[in-house]
C-alpha cells in the first residue's frame, strides 16, 4: 500500500501535537518540510526505476551481440524477438525463441524456448541478461557481450 504524503505529514502532526500535551514523548520528529521533501524524493526514485523496468522489452535485444576471449573463443547471438540465433567458435549452433519473463531494474529474465543445438531440440532454459545503462552491451552467464555495428544495404542503391 502506498501512502500519501499527506498523510505522513498529518501523523507528523498528530505526533507532534502528543509530544505537546505532554504526552509519552516520541524521538523527535523532522520538520513537516523535510518529510515531505523526502517522500517526494522517494516517490520519485520509484516511479523512476518502475519506469526503467517496464520500459526494458525484448526489442532493447535487436540486432547482433558477440563475445570474445582472446583466445579465439566468441559467441554471437542475433536476437529478432521473438527468435534468435547464435552461432560461434568454437562450432555453436543454436536458434529457437525468446520470451521476456521478469524484469528487474537493468535485468531480463528471458525463456529461450523451442531451442535446437547442434541440429537438435534442446530444453527450454531460463536466464537473468543483465544489461548496462547505456544498452550497449549485456552480461548473459559471465560473458560480456557488446552490440555489434550494423550495416544497412538497401536494393537498387547505386
Amino acid at each position: 500500500m502506498q501512502t500519501d504524503w499527506r498523510t505522513v505529514l498529518v501523523l507528523v502532526a498528530i505526533a507532534q501535537s502528543a509530544s505537546a500535551c505532554g504526552a509519552a514523548s516520541p524521538p523527535a520528529q523532522p520538520p513537516v518540510e523535510v518529510v515531505k521533501e523526502l517522500w517526494e524524493a522517494e516517490t520519485k526514485r520509484q516511479a523512476l526505476a518502475t519506469s526503467r523496468s517496464a520500459q526494458l522489452d525484448l526489442s532493447v535485444l535487436a540486432g547482433q551481440w558477440v563475445a570474445r576471449d582472446e583466445a579465439g573463443w566468441h559467441l554471437r547471438y542475433r536476437f529478432d524477438p521473438p527468435n534468435y540465433t547464435a552461432t560461434g567458435y568454437p562450432d555453436w549452433v543454436e536458434s529457437g525463441r525468446i520470451e521476456k519473463l521478469a524484469t528487474s531494474d537493468q535485468r531480463l529474465r528471458l525463456l529461450f524456448t523451442g531451442r535446437v543445438f547442434d541440429g537438435k531440440p534442446d530444453e527450454s532454459i531460463q536466464q537473468w541478461v543483465d544489461l548496462e545503462a547505456d544498452l550497449g552491451a549485456f552480461v548473459l552467464n559471465g560473458d560480456r557481450f557488446v552490440r555489434e555495428p550494423t550495416t544497412l544495404t538497401i536494393a537498387g542503391a547505386p
